[in-house]
């Protein structure tokens, strides 16, 4: 039963992130360059033969500009670090409550990194990189890195000696 309970958990998670997750480009959006029209999908869905794991559309009141797309679209990553830092301290929490919080804010750290891949040229990584003109790779590693920051951290707290 508690594993079931867990599997749910996890399922609220993902949709609770991505909701966030698409909800903080809409409010970077709505600040940069103003939106006068929009609508949230957090589930995965096909949208004109594209899949997406979640998408908002949104109408812009003025076209951004690179460097404001950059910002809107690494929006996100701002919850993410925020999941960086409190997951590891889920390592201090007893039994259920160490599920719990693991649960919800690994949820953070797997949209950081879907947020890393950065495949596809309309992904949030590659707009953010082109708007900011570096590499890629550079956000994709530091991505990366602060995964494995906070995973290592969070096992050498529950279970290091």
């Amino acid at each position: 039963m508690i594993i079931v309970l867990l599997v749910v958990l996890a399922i609220a998670m993902y949709l609770a992130w991505a909701y966030l997750h698409e909800l903080a480009h809409l409010h970077a959006a709505r600040k940069i360059v103003g939106v006068k029209y929009h609508r949230i999908v957090p589930w995965p869905h096909w949208h004109l033969g594209r899949f997406y794991w979640a998408r908002v559309h949104y109408d812009y009141d003025r076209w951004p500009t690179a460097r404001e797309q950059a910002w809107i679209s690494f929006a996100p990553r701002y919850a993410n670090l925020l999941a960086v830092v409190l997951f590891p301290l889920a390592s201090f929490l007893p039994g259920w409550w160490f599920w719990t919080w693991s649960i919800a804010w690994g949820a953070g750290l797997v949209d950081l990194w879907s947020g890393s891949t950065g495949i596809s040229k309309v992904h949030d990584l590659r707009r953010t990189a082109h708007g900011w003109g570096v590499s890629p790779w550079v956000l994709r590693i530091g991505g990366f890195i602060l995964i494995a920051v906070s995973v290592v951290t969070w096992a050498g707290i529950r279970w290091g000696s």
